[in-house]
């Protein structure tokens, strides 16, 4: 056995989702700028040809055999019971498998390639325009599944903070050098070379972080049978990440489909604020999910319990605020941000905000049940909530558009928000109790505070920068208040205050 570490769990937590948080806000102020100037230069078919294709690329992951997926969840729950050997096995039985897989990443990037251009809905003559990006795009996911390895190392041993500031940088040379292929007038060709360039920039940096951080860290040889075992269990991965694609990130391909690139276009600039904010709560529950994993492989589940409890509060704090901040301030910041014609209206950003906040809370609960290593009931559960999307993709959005769309996201967001959580009571042998999800005084007061917030925005039109982050500086502190004295009990006050004493203490 390897001599285990006393882990702080909630500093490590603090300084991961630091980390996570400076690598989301440089991705998130690149886009802030590359966004409108791809919209400008690209134009908006192109834009929207950019997205879909950028969404299409991720279905790629389906021939991923989620080597790389498994490692994180294996080292994040047997980090402190494994001895450094069986760690070594496991890093290099991952290895092994994506070698294994590459011939299947190519066979499916021919796939991707060849129907890119007639799901993003372009003219017939933007085609091979359209193939080339794509198939660039697929050069960069080949090359990020090898060194995705290192980054799940140091994921799965709780010190994702190693890292800090060096793939913000990286992510924001990546938009400059973007920006000057978009000035150059090389398109959406251009754009993905940048893609492959950040991708073997990164990979690089998170392999020599691992080998000056992580002693044991090598790759060995191991046995077939370790091999095919890994492949297994990365194959329920596989089916995972497949199910999550189909539940999380069809929108935009749908929606070219059946109603155009235009319609994209307007979409994923009216959700971007609103990604922007769930990013970072993810961002969070993520980093810290990992470092509670270890109470599932110690079956401490009342520690577990406890800590997840006080992830949810801190989520519902940020959702409430966010949520809030994006239905009052959508309309104007993407008045002053691009076009006010991008906006695809106050009903669409409402159910945009709702969809987010389920989909935030189940975080917590789905990386909790990938870290039991057990997760056929949650493929399950994922896939029955894509089937119903998908269903109603087909029946709303000829008809109704982007609202259509969001219904049809919408029902089966809340579909898999009850199950997830279903299936983290019945792993932990806790209560399950719908009346605590949908009916407490923090879900309660917190789709109040929204709902009251997208009536108010009618009232709001900002129409400069300077006033728009006055507004939204001023805004947030009085939901700072509303939310921690009306949404939040005593006692849940006083769990929080604590958690942040012995953050400080320690």
């Amino acid at each position: 056995m390897s001599n285990p570490v006393r882990e702080n769990l909630r500093l490590r937590a603090a300084l991961n989702s630091a980390t996570g948080l400076i690598d989301y806000s440089a991705k998130m102020g690149v886009g802030f700028f590359l966004n409108p100037l791809m919209v400008t230069l690209l134009g908006p078919i192109f834009y929207g040809a950019w997205q879909v294709i950028s969404q299409l690329n991720s279905y790629m992951a389906t021939a991923d055999i989620r080597a790389a997926t498994s490692l994180k969840f294996i080292l994040s729950k047997n980090r402190s019971v494994n001895s450094d050997n069986e760690l070594k096995e496991e890093v290099s039985a991952a290895l092994y498998s994506n070698l294994v897989f590459t011939p299947v990443y190519i066979i499916l990037g021919l796939f991707v390639v060849w129907f890119a251009p007639i799901l993003s809905g372009v003219e017939p003559q933007y085609f091979n325009t359209v193939r080339v990006a794509s198939a660039l795009l697929v050069f960069s996911f080949i090359i990020t599944q090898f060194f995705f390895l290192f980054e799940s190392t140091l994921h799965g041993m709780n010190l994702s903070y190693k890292r800090i500031g060096i793939r913000a940088f990286i992510t924001i040379i990546g938009g400059v050098s973007s920006a000057l292929v978009l000035y150059a007038d090389y398109g959406i060709e251009g754009l993905a070379v940048v893609q492959i360039c950040i991708a073997t920039l990164i990979g690089f940096s998170f392999w020599w972080i691992v080998k000056k951080t992580i002693p044991w860290f090598e790759f060995v040889r191991v046995t077939r049978l370790k091999v095919i075992s890994f492949i297994k269990l990365s194959s329920w991965y596989m089916l995972m990440k497949l199910s999550d694609l189909l539940s999380q990130s069809v929108d935009m391909i749908l929606l070219g489909y059946l109603a155009g690139p235009k319609y994209v276009s307007v979409y994923a600039i009216t959700k971007y604020l609103m990604v922007a904010a769930s990013g970072l709560v993810r961002t969070i529950s993520g980093s810290s999910s990992v470092g509670i994993a270890k109470f599932i492989g110690e079956k401490s589940y009342k520690k577990l319990l406890e800590a997840r409890y006080q992830l949810v509060l801190i989520q519902w704090i940020l959702i409430i605020i966010s949520g809030s901040l994006v239905c009052i301030f959508n309309k104007s910041f993407i008045s002053i941000w691009t076009d006010k014609d991008f906006f695809s209206g106050q009903i669409e950003t409402y159910l945009i905000v709702i969809i987010a906040l389920f989909t935030m809370l189940y975080q917590v609960d789905s990386s909790i049940i990938n870290s039991t290593l057990r997760i056929k009931n949650k493929i399950l559960v994922t896939l029955s909530s894509a089937i119903i999307s998908i269903v109603l993709y087909f029946l709303l959005v000829p008809d109704y558009k982007t609202i259509g769309l969001l219904i049809s996201i919408l029902a089966g967001m809340f579909f898999l928000s009850i199950s997830l959580s279903f299936l983290v009571m019945k792993e932990t042998q806790s209560d399950y109790k719908i009346f605590n999800i949908f009916f407490s005084r923090t879900s309660i007061f917190g789709v109040t505070i929204i709902s009251i917030a997208n009536w108010c925005s009618k009232y709001v039109d900002v129409n400069n920068w300077i006033e728009f982050i006055i507004y939204v500086i001023f805004t947030s502190l009085i939901l700072l208040v509303i939310t921690w004295y009306l949404a939040l009990s005593k006692r849940q006050r006083n769990i929080l205050q604590k958690t942040i004493k012995l953050i400080k203490n320690k």
